[in-house]
């Protein structure tokens, strides 16, 4: 594959939103609509729904349970009293690097729903909205996602939704497995840090 469209590729991935979705991925699907990626997941995460939400709406400590995010904090609200969250991803393909940022509007209802939409004139994307729903189910939280992105950067459309598709798949993986560490070790998400990943990976993983 040529270097520069590998390249291309990893930052796509880095730069998406990452899902909230668990040790059990129900369904993973990626399409384009133009120049929009359309994007859905369900999974099951072994916790319950305040503790799932109340991680996912941490956005100053959210780039702890995430690959690929080097920074997330919440900013001042806006005029209007809207919730505004920041985050920064730093990606690197061999000797080619990039930062890309995004600054997005945050409104929550708790504990089942958080709704993001990025700025685009303070992004790096034309448009980068999602939606997380969680319902209580019996053997924990059903997490749905929905988003629709629209890279401010070219993405190859040929392999564009493979990439996606399989950092959403991938990213919640781990995030899941992620959720359910704390909540067996009784940390905290401002605690978890890198000597916790490896047991992360094996409190869940079915495998």
């Amino acid at each position: 594959m040529n270097q520069r469209y590998l390249a291309y590729i990893t930052i796509a991935m880095n730069f998406l939103p990452v899902p909230a979705i668990a040790s059990e991925v129900l369904t993973v699907e990626v399409k384009i609509d133009g120049d929009v990626y359309r994007m859905h997941g369900e999974s099951i995460i072994q916790a319950p729904i305040d503790f799932v939400f109340n991680i996912l709406a941490d956005y100053d400590n959210f780039h702890r349970i995430t690959n690929g995010i080097a920074e997330s904090r919440y900013l001042e609200p806006d005029d209007d009293g809207v919730l505004l969250g920041y985050t920064r991803i730093d990606s690197c393909v061999w000797f080619y690097c990039r930062r890309f940022e995004k600054v997005e509007r945050i409104w929550t209802t708790a504990p089942t729903e958080i709704i993001t939409e990025a700025i685009p004139e303070k992004s790096d994307f034309k448009i980068g909205n999602a939606r997380w729903t969680l319902q209580s189910v019996e053997n924990g939280t059903l997490v749905i996602y929905d988003a629709d992105i629209d890279p401010d950067f070219w993405v190859p459309p040929v392999i564009g939704p493979w990439a996606f598709k399989k950092k959403l798949r991938d990213s919640a993986e781990v995030i899941g497995w992620r959720i359910e560490y704390l909540l067996k070790s009784g940390k905290s998400l401002s605690e978890f840090g890198a000597e916790d990943s490896a047991g992360a990976m094996t409190v869940s993983d079915p495998k």
